[in-house]
Order: structure tokens, then C-alpha cells, then sequence
């Protein structure tokens, strides 16, 4: 294949062309230059910041023709063969898929050779947290007393699941996510060198995808260059990318703010439409909302915007409150978390509209005439009849409460004098959901509001018979407790 993926080809050669991470670039050309030199290095960091490139061009530093330097020629044998990845002397491995104890012991027999060629022989293990713990404790030994001659670099994602043992024994360097500001630099180099247009917005809507990974972006504007006949511009990144385009996140957050349920609903229902992803919708969304919020604040200095468009988020946020757009932000990260389990995630988001819109309970709730109590006998018969309202209640105490009751019922009182909440089979998690002392006390709440009294609940699945619903765990409630203990509450 004569094409060469830009991200392969755009990848950082030497120390000064590796973006964002010039703290560990300084402190790995000045421990080269004084020839203190670590026997084993971790790189950990998000994906995409640089930490293979890093390993490589720091095998090239070790290896390069003279002696050990920290900008490589990138024109002797050695520093070609690792650049091409022949090098005999640098190993990769692919922790993902050599995870065993048998590819660590076939490194510790290896490593006992000297370089074939150049000075120091390098191992580069990617995602080195997927070693099992066997393979871990094989490593250990060989990882703290390796010859002079070999240097370890360990490369993750993911530093918190490699062991304590290991990562003591290494030096440690975190790349953090690349700024906005230089991926969309980068962008526009890598643009004009290919010879295609792009405009600014599309620059910057990549940039935000990307999430702090140069190579991610890369990769999207690779994918656009063949996408698009002529320049690049906004719609087509909203196309590939399935997300919302910029007005239409004004809109719709202009709806909710102002209780437009209608609007925002059908702008809901329109981007289905377009072809736009739920998922990516909401996360669109909290970003539009944190935009907003820092706006409000007066922090619109650290948002990577237009002048147009800060302008435009300080008109739209002027006649709302700080805390309903920070209400806004809390109901569209939960919902966002909440898309992962849920089957239906655009029922989860038009939920989340919703509460937004109309918000938690006033305290004209809370003076509200005394509902009369009603018996325990007639409290399920009372309890069914109101299930739209209790669902309608919970909603406003718990986002997560109410999806997962949505698949409930009222199915009578168990034993124990508690109301059994019922789940068909398979509904497993929203009982769990539901049995989680924030959202049952949601639930209780919810019912003796509409009953008058405190009805403990106990949650089943539908199949299970009378004595599983008799076992089930005690749903222990502040009655039980004054019960026991002969108190009071204070």
C-alpha cells in the first residue's frame, strides 16, 4: 500500500516535535544529557498523548550513532531501523495480547544477551496493566535487576491496575491530554501540508472530539479528507461524528432553560431524525451547559470559542439562574451514565429534559394540606390507583428512581406488612436500582405522601413465589428502627 495513515505519518520523531508533554520531554533530554539514567520508565496517560512515540524516540536518544543524545539524527541505521520498526534491539510488546507468565519467562531468558546492535537493547511494553498477576511477579525480579545494558518502558492507560510492586521500582511519568489549543495547531499543519482546506470551526469541533488524544484527531481529519470533495467544514464533521451541530445545541438549550417541554421534545425527535447519536446529544449537551455555566460565572476566558459564540452563550444564559444551568449539567451527567445500562437512552434523555424543566419540588410541596392515612390493607389499592403520580413524584427526587420503577408495579403486602414492588424477569438491575437506600427512600417518600402513612417497600421479581418474597432482604425504614430500639426521632 503506497498510503501511509496520517497519524503514522504525522508521528512525532524526536523530542521537540512531541506536542503537549514538554515537562517529561525536558526532564528525559536533560537525564540523557547527564547520564542519569533509569533502568525502567513508566508512561502512563490517556490514549493518544504520545507515550509510544515517547518510548521510541527515547530508544532512538539511547541507540543513535555517537553516543546516547537527546535529539536523534533520525538518519543513521539505528535510528531508521527503529523509526520502521526493524530494529533488533528495541522490542514492542503488546501486553494486550502477550499477557501470560510464559512471554515474561521467554523475556528473562532473552534478556541475559547482549545487543546485537547499538548500545542498549529497550522493551516497550504497551498496556502493561494486562499482564496477569503471575506475569507480573515473573517481571518483578528481571525489572529490578535488569543488566546495564537493557532499558524497560512500561506504557498504560490504565496506572492504578498495575501493581504497587512494579511501579515502585520505575520512574514515573504521567502525560496528561493534549490542550485544545495545540491539537488544533497541529490540525491545521498537518492541512496545509496535505494541500486540503478546513475551516476554524471544523478545526476546533475536531479538537473537542478528540478529548486531549492528538492521535484521535488525526484520524477523524484523515477520514474527512476522503470524506469530503472540497474543504472541510462544520456539517461535515457533525456527519461523520453523528453529533449535534453548534445551533442546534443553542436551541434546544434554550428550550429547556425556558420550559419549552414541546420544543424540547421535538428538537429531540429531530435529531433522531438527522441521524444524530443519543449518546453523543447528551454529552453534547453538558458541554453546552458547562459552556454556559462558565459564562455565567465570568470564566469565559478558559473556553476555546469564538468571540461569536461567547457572545451568543451570554445572551442565552443572561435570564436564567446559576444554579437551574447547574441543575441542567447534574441531570445530563447522570443521564448520560444512566444511557449505559438503560435499553431505551432516549427515553433516559427526555427524562432528563424533563426534570430539568420542571425541577425539584417547591416548599409550596412542602405546605401542602395533609394527605388523611390510609390502612395498610387499602395502602396497595390506593398505591395502584396513584402510580402515575408516585412515578411522577419519584421523578423529582431521583432521575435513576424513576427510570427503574418505570418497569415496576404495585403487587400487594407481603407478610411483614410491607408494599411488594414487583419487576418482570430480567428487570434484575432496577430492582437492585430501586433497593438502594437513596432511591427506596425516594419511593417511600413518594407513597406517603399520597397515602399519609409510612409504607415500607420490599422489591421481588415477578416469578419468584410468596416465600422468596418472604425471604427477601428486610428494607429496614426509621419505623423499624424507633420499633426496636423503643426511640424517637430528633
Amino acid at each position: 500500500m503506497d498510503y501511509i495513515s496520517l497519524y503514522r505519518k504525522y508521528r512525532s520523531q524526536n523530542f521537540d516535535e512531541l506536542i503537549g508533554q514538554a515537562a517529561i520531554t525536558t526532564t528525559l533530554k536533560n537525564a540523557i544529557t547527564s547520564g542519569r539514567l533509569s533502568h525502567a520508565y513508566l508512561f502512563s496517560g490517556p490514549r493518544g498523548t504520545g507515550k509510544t512515540s515517547c518510548a521510541r524516540i527515547f530508544a532512538k536518544a539511547l541507540n543513535c550513532s555517537g553516543r546516547p543524545t537527546p535529539a536523534p539524527c533520525g538518519k543513521c541505521d539505528q535510528c531508521k531501523k527503529i523509526t520502521s520498526g526493524h530494529a533488533l534491539n528495541v522490542i514492542e510488546i503488546d501486553a494486550a495480547s502477550n499477557r501470560g507468565i510464559d512471554e515474561i519467562r521467554d523475556l528473562r531468558e532473552k534478556i541475559r544477551y547482549k545487543p546485537v546492535e547499538g548500545r542498549y537493547k529497550v522493551y516497550i511494553i504497551d498496556e502493561v496493566h494486562m499482564l496477569t498477576p503471575e506475569a507480573f511477579n515473573a517481571l518483578l525480579k528481571t525489572l529490578e535487576e535488569p543488566p546495564d545494558d537493557t532499558v524497560f518502558i512500561l506504557a498504560t492507560t490504565e496506572a492504578q491496575r498495575v501493581p504497587v510492586t512494579i511501579t515502585s521500582r520505575c520512574q514515573r511519568f504521567d502525560f496528561g491530554r493534549i490542550p485544545l489549543e495545540e491539537i488544533s495547531k497541529h490540525l491545521k499543519k498537518i492541512a496545509r501540508d496535505e494541500g486540503f482546506r478546513i475551516s476554524d470551526e471544523a478545526v476546533a469541533m475536531i479538537a473537542r472530539s478528540s478529548e486531549g488524544a492528538m492521535r484521535d484527531a488525526i484520524s477523524l481529519i484523515d477520514q474527512l479528507a476522503s470524506f469530503c470533495e472540497g474543504g472541510i467544514e462544520v456539517k461535515d464533521v457533525v456527519d461523520v461524528l453523528g453529533t449535534a451541530e453548534p445551533e442546534f445545541l443553542f436551541a434546544i438549550g434554550k428550550a429547556v432553560l425556558g420550559g419549552s417541554e414541546k420544543d424540547a421534545l421535538a428538537l429531540v425527535q429531530r435529531a433522531v431524525d438527522q441521524g444524530v447519536s443519543i449518546e453523543q446529544l447528551a454529552k453534547d449537551l453538558v458541554y453546552h451547559f458547562r459552556n454556559l455555566m462558565l459564562v455565567k460565572v465570568g470564566s469565559e476566558g478558559i473556553l476555546e470559542l469564538t468571540k461569536e459564540q461567547i457572545e451568543r452563550l451570554k445572551k442565552d444564559s443572561s435570564p436564567y439562574t446559576l444554579s437551574k444551568i447547574k441543575q441542567a449539567i447534574r441531570c445530563l451527567s447522570g443521564a448520560e451514565t444512566d444511557m449505559k445500562w438503560h435499553r431505551n437512552s432516549r427515553l433516559v434523555l427526555e427524562v432528563a429534559l424533563l426534570e430539568i424543566m420542571e425541577g425539584s419540588l417547591t416548599s409550596n410541596d412542602a405546605s401542602s394540606q395533609p394527605v388523611p392515612a390510609v390502612k395498610k390493607e387499602d395502602a396497595v389499592s390506593v398505591i395502584r390507583g396513584k402510580w402515575k403520580e408516585i412515578l411522577e413524584k419519584v421523578k423529582a427526587k431521583s432521575l435513576f428512581g424513576f427510570v427503574s420503577l418505570c418497569e415496576a408495579e404495585a403487587a400487594g403486602v407481603d407478610p411483614k406488612g410491607r408494599v411488594v414492588i414487583s419487576f418482570k424477569k430480567g428487570y434484575s438491575f432496577h430492582k437492585a436500582r430501586i433497593e438502594e437506600l437513596s432511591n427506596r427512600n425516594a419511593v417511600e417518600e413518594a407513597i406517603k405522601e399520597l397515602t399519609g402513612e409510612k409504607q415500607c417497600i420490599v422489591c421481588v421479581i415477578a416469578e419468584e413465589d410468596k416465600k422468596t418474597a418472604e425471604k427477601a432482604p428486610q428494607a429496614v425504614c426509621a419505623d423499624d428502627i424507633i420499633e426496636i430500639f423503643d426511640g424517637k426521632i430528633i
